[in-house]
């Protein structure tokens, strides 16, 4: 079990010998010595640190695959979730709101309260002008419709920050009026001609000011949209 989980040269350490990512592995061990069918794992990396967390998880994920234990994963961190989980349920007030895959979560989400949990986004309004056309401040968005609505009915469409792309030699502008540093990214909160706001997420090496109007273009393939006057926190 020490040599499954990457802990066969620890075997003689005491416990406070071990660092925080070995004692969880030691714990992961332990469970799985009577090889049970199913395993819970209730927050098991929540006193880690971030790039511990990141690397126990696809560790974790990859030894319960390789000797095929299925698990559940109790977790409050978006991210912990998507990289383990095959399927994920969205929880709301002891109901399982969505059971999918991380990706039609994201991108697919059947209620405004998913698209509000999972991922970051804003609404703007538009008016859909054909079966899979919708017009916004944006311009035209053309796709998938995640919402039946006839011609000419009033809609929210949610703007996800990778579904605005910074471009400069794009004509149409937005104001800087907010920016979050994330490191490799940052996430601009940008004011729209009509006043509405977008978020986009940029390569850090393009450091804007506020106040400053760059050039973007939306790039939406899933269009997401909600009865008109839901309301999507940024």
């Amino acid at each position: 079990m020490l040599e499954l989980v990457g802990l066969e040269n620890d075997a003689k350490k005491y416990p406070h010998e071990l660092s925080g990512g070995q004692q969880q592995r030691v714990a992961l061990a332990r469970a799985l010595a009577p090889n049970p069918e199913l395993l819970l794992l209730d927050e098991p990396f929540s006193n880690l640190d971030v790039a511990l967390r990141e690397r126990l998880c696809i560790d974790v994920r990859n030894i319960l695959k390789d000797i095929g234990i299925s698990a559940l994963l109790v977790t409050h961190n978006q991210h912990e979730a998507f990289a383990m989980a095959d399927i994920i349920g969205v929880m709301r007030e002891g109901a399982l709101e969505q059971w999918d895959t991380a990706y039609n979560l994201y991108h697919r989400p059947k209620s405004q309260y998913v698209a509000d949990f999972v991922g970051e986004g804003v609404l703007v309004q538009g008016q859909v002008t054909s079966a899979d056309e919708v017009q916004t401040s944006l311009g035209t968005l053309k796709g998938r419709f995640s919402y039946p609505c006839r011609n000419g009915c009033p809609a929210d469409v949610l703007i996800r920050p990778d579904d605005i792309i910074h471009d400069d030699s794009s004509p149409f502008k937005a104001k800087v009026i907010r920016k979050r540093f994330r490191g490799a990214n940052i996430l601009y909160s940008l004011q729209l001609q009509s006043d509405e706001e977008v978020l986009a997420l940029v390569s850090s090496h393009h450091n804007h000011s506020i106040g400053q109007k760059i050039g973007i273009r939306p790039q939406v393939d899933e269009i997401i949209l909600f009865e008109a006057g839901m309301a999507v926190n940024g």
